[in-house]
């Protein structure tokens, strides 16, 4: 059961990275396109094979009325691995659905898209998955979720 969960999840991660598109460089995500963006809720923490690796927050833009996640995946984590899959979105909490999710390929940060979720309860969601040089899973058991604390 957890083999097929895992398939699924590295299934979505590689679906996203395709809808996304993958670039070959690490490099800083864009931040909210709202300026006036803040943290909202306390950060959580990814981990994988037993060690922290990311840490995950939710923003809120009063002006834009958006929400947004956000991934930094530390760096005792990229100096340990060559490839990872990153993704940052916001999940709602009542359904588990997770909006306005982006993913990307040995990134040091990344930033969901804005959600449309300020009127529900949610929070920062992320995932992070070792990869091969093929950009398939290792083995489908080095990948992690995380979330930021509930804010509604």
């Amino acid at each position: 059961m957890k083999r097929i969960a895992s398939a699924a999840l590295i299934t979505f991660a590689l679906t996203a990275a395709t809808v996304v598109g993958m670039t070959g460089t690490a490099s800083a995500a864009t931040g909210p396109s709202c300026s006036d963006a803040y943290q909202i809720g306390s950060t959580g923490y990814i981990t994988v094979d037993g060690a922290t690796a990311a840490s995950v927050k939710q923003y809120y833009s009063p002006s834009c009325n958006k929400n947004y996640g956000y991934v930094y995946v530390w760096q005792s984590f990229r100096s340990a691995h060559s490839h990872w899959f990153a993704s940052a979105g916001v999940l709602t909490t009542s359904d588990n659905y997770n909006h306005a999710s982006q993913g990307d390929w040995d990134v040091t940060e990344i930033w969901s898209g804005a959600a449309s979720t300020a009127s529900a309860c949610t929070a920062g969601y992320g995932f992070l998955d070792v990869t091969n040089s093929s950009g398939s899973s290792s083995d489908g058991y080095h990948q992690g979720t995380g979330q930021s604390s509930t804010r509604c």
